[in-house]
């Protein structure tokens, strides 16, 4: 067993109490679930292992959308510090690219809630061949730390991804430099975006496991 602990904030640093904060396997089926407490604090015991995602929220649709870590690799207790607003940045993923000097490219579909509210809410996405709720993002939109460690992005390129036969939504790859500390099997690759036009925030993670060769 191990334990995943971690506060839950806003943007500004205020804790958020109340925050639902669950585990999912790789079925999207909560495994474990606990809500913040005044402080914005939260725990939980659970299996070591491998889990799809863990995921933060509050009011959800409302005044934010989630908090999403990728991949949770879990073999002993670990910080998850989610923070919040209107940005959510989904189904992150990443991986080396074979070149000299390597560089990562990371993949996320970032989702706005102002402009998904703009568009009408997500019954009417459901009816748009094109859904565009994705911020307009350049390199300074972007901060990606992988370890904690800021690492520089490179390329911001917006691509459309289809989620279904007859539709697609805006998604994002971003090619960034590795960090100069590569020991760690593990890398916590983390996110953070800003939508200029909007001034929402947001915020994800991947834990990547490094191949072999690197």
């Amino acid at each position: 067993m191990a334990l995943i602990h971690g506060r839950v904030t806003d943007f500004d640093g205020t804790s958020i109490k109340d925050a639902e904060v669950e585990l999912k396997n790789d079925k999207f089926i909560t495994l474990y679930s606990t809500k913040s407490d005044s402080n914005g604090n939260y725990s939980f015991a659970v299996e070591n292992g491998r889990y799809l995602a863990l995921y933060a929220c509050k009011d959800y649709g409302t005044k934010n959308l989630e908090y999403w870590a990728w991949n949770v690799i879990v073999d002993s207790d670990m910080q998850i510090n989610p923070r919040f607003q209107g940005l959510e940045v989904y189904a992150i993923n990443a991986y080396l690219i074979q070149r000299v000097p390597s560089v990562m490219q990371i993949y996320f579909r970032p989702m706005s809630l102002k402009r998904t509210q703009l568009a009408g809410g997500k019954e009417k996405l459901k009816d748009m061949k094109f859904i565009d709720i994705a911020p307009k993002l350049g390199n300074a939109d972007i901060q990606v730390a992988i370890n904690e460690e800021p690492v520089a992005v490179l390329a911001v390129d917006r691509v459309k991804e289809y989620v279904s036969p007859k539709q697609k939504i805006a998604a994002y790859l971003v090619q960034t430099d590795l960090p100069k500390m590569q020991e760690k099997k593990i890398w916590r690759i983390c996110l953070t975006l800003h939508d200029s036009e909007t001034t929402e925030w947001g915020e994800g993670c991947l834990f990547f496991e490094k191949p072999a060769y690197k």
